[in-house]
């Protein structure tokens, strides 16, 4: 039976693998997207200057780039490579996911979805910080079932590290992580000292990852900031012009027009140059006036960021994009929330874990700036409760029809 299962994890890393490097290696080496650019930036910045460029992301990325560029040289291809084997790992990561929470041919089945879904394919190919983040995501919600399963101090260990790694990418995880240490103080079924040992346990060793960053934060801004400033990114999507971004019409096209912006340039430029604490309190101040002068706007923007959140395809893609999407993540999003309501009845215990995370990034970008490139990291778990709901639809329909012969 083991190496039955070590075989399909075999065949499964191979396929995703093979899918990622074949469509990544494609890609011209002198095509960076813009955001990628900045991304590339900050790690010339680390390995030219030894600092850390922005005051809002976390660093991991950057070290993540920074190291292979620092081995590799100064070529995409190499990122590409290890975006594509971290990629294919995640799809490991969601198999073991779909079988400890429900059984292991929906693990398999949500395992092959991932291994060609067209977003996580298309992300290995950009030099941005959600392959990385999925990847790290998915280690942790692995880790967060497999420890409390053996209720080994190594393993809890190992799980808050995880977890420290990914804060370290982008604080957007933090929400989810707190909820799933609550949820294993209210909902597991060991005796409370354990599930208090184990909560603990887990959010030292993710305290402790973070500290390194969080002391260089201290030191760099004389302020206690644990894993960054988020004054700038609250103000882009709450601001008078930030209307304008929420309201765009479909686009049959890969780009906006460059000029077009949904801030105030002028005003950007001029609060970017104070020093980056009080630059973050005015950025914050101008955000909470905006939200009070414009309650009624601020709610309806918090309805179009959900809704674009969740879009089934890019509003802004190319008609071959948007029809590749609508038969992919299309289909899936629909059949993974009719899992999460299928399987709340006898895998609530587990399967609401699972939940909170699209749940906490949902709505943290209904007051942020929403995209779908920023739902990836929750693509894993949609995709295992839509595994889950085509397998119960499989196996119902198999009993039927054996009822009937």
């Amino acid at each position: 039976m083991k190496l039955i299962l070590a075989n399909k994890k075999l065949a499964v890393f191979a396929l995703a693998l093979l899918l990622r490097l074949g469509y990544s290696l494609n890609i011209d080496k002198a095509y960076v997207s813009l955001d990628s650019t900045d991304w590339n930036k900050s790690a010339f910045a680390l390995l030219d200057e030894g600092r850390f460029e922005s005051t809002f992301r976390g660093p991991a990325t950057t070290v993540f780039l920074a190291g292979i560029y620092g081995v590799f040289g100064r070529d995409v291809t190499p990122v590409r490579v290890a975006q594509s084997i971290l990629g294919a790992a995640t799809c490991l990561f969601i198999l073991s996911i779909g079988t400890v929470v429900f059984f292991e041919q929906a693990g398999l089945v949500a395992a092959l979805i991932a291994a060609g879904y067209p977003y996580f394919i298309h992300l290995t190919g950009d030099i941005l910080s959600e392959t990385l983040l999925t990847f790290l995501i998915a280690l942790y919600v692995m880790l967060y079932f497999s420890s409390l399963g053996s209720k080994k101090p190594s393993a809890y260990a190992l799980c808050g590290v995880s977890a420290g790694a990914a804060l370290l990418c982008k604080g957007t995880f933090l929400p989810f992580f707190a909820l799933s240490l609550v949820w294993v103080l209210v909902s597991m079924e060991d005796r409370f000292r354990e599930r208090a040992k184990a909560a603990l346990l887990i959010g030292l060793f993710a305290a402790a990852a973070v500290s390194p960053w969080t002391a260089r934060n201290f030191y760099a801004y004389g302020k206690f900031v644990p894993l960054g400033l988020g004054g700038e990114s609250l103000w882009l999507a709450n601001n008078p012009q930030a209307y304008k971004l929420e309201t765009l019409p479909e686009m049959d096209q890969d780009k906006l027009d460059p000029a077009f912006t949904w801030y105030d340039s002028e005003k950007l430029k001029e609060i970017s140059k104070l020093p980056a604490i009080a630059a973050d309190r005015e950025f914050q101040k101008e955000a909470v006036s905006y939200i009070k002068a414009e309650p009624r706007k601020f709610s309806v923007l918090a309805v179009k960021r959900f809704a674009h959140f969740w879009r089934l395809s890019p509003l802004i893609a190319t008609k071959r994009n948007k029809m590749i999407a609508l038969a992919t993540s299309g289909i899936i999003l629909p059949l993974g929330w009719a899992g999460m309501l299928l399987s709340f009845r006898r895998y609530w215990r587990k399967s609401s874990v699972l939940i909170m995370l699209p749940l906490s990034f949902s709505l943290i970008h209904m007051v942020f700036l929403a995209h779908i490139r920023y739902r990836i990291p929750c693509d894993p778990y949609i995709i295992v409760f839509a595994a889950f709901t085509l397998c119960t639809l499989f196996n119902k329909l198999s009993r039927r029809q054996e009822w009937q012969a």
